[in-house]
């Protein structure tokens, strides 16, 4: 019985040794064949959670979830930039708005100015169509920039009384005099002035109705033989920093 048992079990060893070398062929034949990346991919599409260790993960998952982090954290600093962003404006926003003279008064938001505009000018958008009127005077602050020169719906454009060309009365010195400031472009003014009337670099130059401030002297230059002497200045802001003015209207300045 035990001889029939061992020759049966002999019989069957060249069947086994046929399975396993056809095995062997089938696994070798598998990864030497486009079907292992189907393979690879349905492993490595396998759901890891948290608790899964690093180790068991592959490395291109773990790349992948790390460029998704990324993603997200550069999206949440963004996020902060413009929050910051957005919080300031607001601050300023209540700052300047905390300096209106009145409440009829209209606030336009700067939307571009020199030099990206055309010489000393700037173009403002306003929240509501058919407030601004041309002639209206622009004002930062205290500061009295120009007059609106055109307006379209919600878009104003205003000329300051810097620009080549324009001109307007002013009051300066002491005793106070009447002077007619003529604009040179990029802020830049210049007029005459008697030689008697003192004054000094720093000195501020008012309008003649109001007290709205128009430009700060710089230098002067006088001629020994003349009754005048020429000042040049400067209005008192960059026209970069403009974020916010205000329209007076029907308003002497």
């Amino acid at each position: 019985m035990i001889r029939t048992t061992i020759t049966r079990n002999k019989k069957n060893f060249p069947k086994i040794g046929f399975s396993v070398a056809l095995a062997s062929i089938f696994l070798i034949v598998l990864f030497q064949h486009p079907l292992q990346r189907v393979v690879f991919s349905l492993f490595e599409s396998i759901s890891f959670t948290r608790e899964t260790p690093y180790a068991l993960i592959p490395q291109k998952t773990l790349a992948l979830r790390l460029e998704k982090a990324e993603k997200e954290l550069s999206r949440i600093r963004f996020q902060s930039v413009l929050y910051e962003q957005a919080t300031l404006e607001n601050a300023k926003l209540k700052e300047f708005i905390g300096t209106l003279d009145s409440e009829s008064n209209t606030i336009g938001i700067v939307v571009a100015t020199p030099p990206q505009t055309h010489y000393d000018s700037l173009v403002i958008s306003v929240p509501t169509s058919g407030v601004i009127q041309e002639n209206d005077r622009v004002v930062f602050s205290n500061i009295l920039l120009g007059s609106v020169s055109d307006v379209s719906g919600r878009i104003v454009k205003a000329n300051l009384f810097s620009a080549p060309g324009n001109t307007v009365d002013a009051r300066v010195g002491e005793p106070n005099a009447i002077v007619v400031l003529n604009g040179e472009g990029g802020g830049a003014f210049s007029f005459e002035i008697p030689q008697d009337v003192a004054i000094a670099s720093g000195d501020i130059i008012f309008s003649t109705g109001g007290e709205y401030i128009i430009a700060i002297v710089s230098s002067e230059k006088a001629t020994p033989d003349s009754t005048s002497k020429k000042v040049f200045a400067h209005t008192p802001i960059s026209f970069f920093e403009l974020q916010f003015v205000e329209f007076v209207h029907s308003v002497e300045y």
